[in-house]
């Protein structure tokens, strides 16, 4: 009894000093408050004001005075100095093709910014809102993370999209700009190709474009009047295809696509309030995302809007998908990125869709790492606009020719040889940016099979009229020491529109892999539905993965599911096989395959077979051995 009195009494001791703890902060946090500021940042999180504070009637401050009294200083780390060198490494001197394109992303990289401050508004202005950063006068305010440099928000090891990805190690690698065209052989190009299940022959396909490092090679590329390359974008050139070309991710192009999609509710949008049409203005004033060169919009952004500008500044060549109204495209239509085995280290893919009112089509997309002696960067960003009605069917595929070491979880040799792969050193960087209009459906799937040491893919789909849905599958496997990202958002803006997400991840070896998915419903987005679902195996105890799994709902009327596991195989399902005469092995192999096959059916060409054997061949080389075979 003794010994339970005196932890009682410990316990007591505890919680009443927490308590006085607890009761000194709130003091403080309203002596902070009760100096005009109503959300109080610490690091990178808001503190809520105490219950009762918003509601102070607090003076309104003479704004050009006030801001007179505010210093301004760009403090960087030593982690934050390496990453803008590594982006300046990148950006280097040599410059695309993409005329006022090019010019416009090179101008907000190269620009210089301030902190954002935000000065409080009259309790009866529409705008008013409690949840507001004004800071105090005369204080000194840090410019945001990632802005000490250039003018987006470059990669810092400790912001939430990249936390990750190994930033401070992948910055200390340097790729090479290319002085000349590449000059790899054709015919090899077309062989390996057409072993990776890349290829579609002219009469299997509309149409089919192929880049090597970057640059269009006509002679393997089968073109026509819907399916074409852009070389050079001119001032003169159609503006649409222009403004399309120009749009940035997270806000940084503060339009919605609306223009882009010719959406017929545009007009009674901007009538009703223009707003609607703002993404910074959505669901506000309290839900809003506000600034994108906030500290509060940086952390919940993809991470990836300067390498989208670093590709417009860099690219050479646009593959063109531009599918007019009522055209139905029977044949799929395909488009490869190659980055060849004795061409550049640094290549910057773009492709560019445009699908017109109730027209149809399905595209294949491969990105294709051929090996080498030298590690590359791959930086790709494709654009994707629906109109009324359309549909298209969109598998985007990474994969590539070197193989990882086995086994590289019990055999420590094994895992020395993984980490000189050249192909661990290379990266491959992917945003694929969506836009939907009413009644049109996106079903994208992505499918991941790569043995590039650093891959990052970022899906952002934006729902943006009325019945606009959106379909997403996709697949990452991962082996060897190898890091695969995938982030996808799609963003509910409009009333009655669905998604569905259904994505899986098997990771073996030491490897790790990452699936975060997040899910927005602005408050005009009722009668929502959304469904998201990640599966992930781990058929190593040394493997890695997170699922994160987010919803963001404004909306009061909606429909909305989440869910994610991560586990091994089923001991159930593999004593039920071996109970039927299958050794362990092979029936650890065969669960491996169906749980890939549901995704991997969705391909949507001739070449399906041949891209699920590829799949099959990386599943055997992930396959565990030893205790856990």
């Amino acid at each position: 009894m003794g010994e339970n009195v005196r932890k009682t009494i410990l316990f007591q001791s505890v919680l009443a000093f927490l308590c006085h703890i607890g009761h000194g902060f709130m003091l403080n946090s309203n002596r902070r408050f009760s100096r005009g500021a109503a959300l109080s940042m610490t690091g990178d999180f808001a503190i809520k004001p105490p219950s009762g504070s918003e509601v102070v009637d607090k003076t309104i401050v003479d704004t050009d005075a006030f801001l007179n009294t505010l210093k301004f200083e760009r403090v960087s780390s030593t982690s934050d100095q390496n990453c803008d060198e590594f982006f300046g490494h990148l950006l280097g001197e040599r410059r695309g093709t993409l005329g006022i394109v090019r010019d416009e992303a090179l101008s907000l990289l190269q620009r210089k910014v301030d902190p954002v401050v935000e000065i409080k508004k009259p309790v009866e202005h529409e705008e008013y809102t409690p949840y507001n950063t004004q800071p105090i006068e005369g204080e000194t305010l840090l410019v945001p993370r990632g802005l000490q440099t250039y003018g987006l928000p470059i990669v810092r090891p400790k912001m939430e999209a990249w936390r990750y990805f190994n930033v401070r190690e992948w910055v200390t690698n340097r790729y090479m700009e290319s002085a000349t065209e590449s000059t790899c052989d054709l015919e090899k190009v077309q062989v390996a190709l057409e072993g990776r299940g890349a290829w579609l022959d002219d009469e299997e396909c509309h149409a089919r474009l192929i880049y090597i490092d970057g640059q269009f090679s006509e002679e393997l590329s089968k073109v026509n009047d819907f399916v074409s390359n852009i070389i050079e974008i001119k001032n003169d050139d159609d503006p649409k295809l222009i403004q399309c070309l120009s749009r940035l991710p997270d806000g940084f192009t503060e339009k919605l696509a609306y223009e882009e999609v010719e959406a017929e509710s545009l007009q009674s949008k901007i009538e009703e309030d223009p707003d609607l049409i703002m993404y910074s203005k959505l669901s506000k004033p309290n839900h809003n995302m506000g600034d994108p060169l906030t500290n509060f919009a940086i952390n919940l952004q993809s991470g990836n809007a300067a390498f989208c500008a670093l590709n417009s500044v860099k690219c050479e060549s646009v593959a063109h998908v531009n599918i007019p109204s009522q055209e139905d495209i029977e044949k799929p239509i395909i488009v490869v990125h190659v980055a060849s085995d004795d061409g550049a280290q640094q290549s910057y893919p773009r492709t560019l869709v445009r699908m017109g009112t109730d027209s149809n089509a399905s595209l294949q997309q491969f990105s294709i790492d051929l090996g080498g002696r030298v590690s590359k960067f791959t930086n790709g960003v494709t654009q994707v606009y629906l109109s009324k009605s359309a549909k298209l069917d969109h598998n985007i595929l990474e994969d590539s020719v070197e193989e990882f070491e086995k086994y590289v979880d019990i055999d420590g040799d094994a895992g020395e040889r993984e980490r000189e792969r050249v192909g661990m050193k290379s990266t491959t960087l992917s945003h694929i940016d969506v836009h939907v209009a009413e009644d049109a459906n996106y079903s994208p799937t992505l499918l991941h099979y790569s043995s590039i040491g650093n891959c990052r893919t970022i899906l952002q789909i934006s729902l943006l009229e009325h019945a606009s849905s959106c379909d997403v599958s996709s697949l990452n496997l991962t082996g060897g020491l190898v890091r695969s990202q995938q982030d996808f958002k799609v963003h509910h803006i409009d009333y009655e529109t669905v998604s569905k997400q259904n994505q899986r991840t098997m990771c073996g070896g030491r490897s790790t892999a990452v699936f975060r998915g997040a899910i927005r419903v602005e408050r005009e987005g009722q009668q929502t539905d959304a469904e998201q679902l990640a599966k992930s195996i781990m058929v190593s105890d040394r493997a890695r993965t997170w699922a994160i799994p987010s919803l963001e709902i404004i909306a009061d009327d909606v429909t909305c599911t989440h869910g994610a596991t991560v586990s091994d195989l089923s001991e159930e399902e593999l004593f039920y096989l071996r109970s039927r005469g299958m050794d362990r092995q092979f029936a650890r192999n065969l669960l491996m395959g169906a749980f890939v096959n549901e995704i991997c059916d969705k391909v949507n060409g001739p070449n399906r077979q041949k891209v699920s054997s590829v799949v099959k061949k990386y599943l055997e080389a992930i396959a565990p051995r030893g205790d856990r075979a």
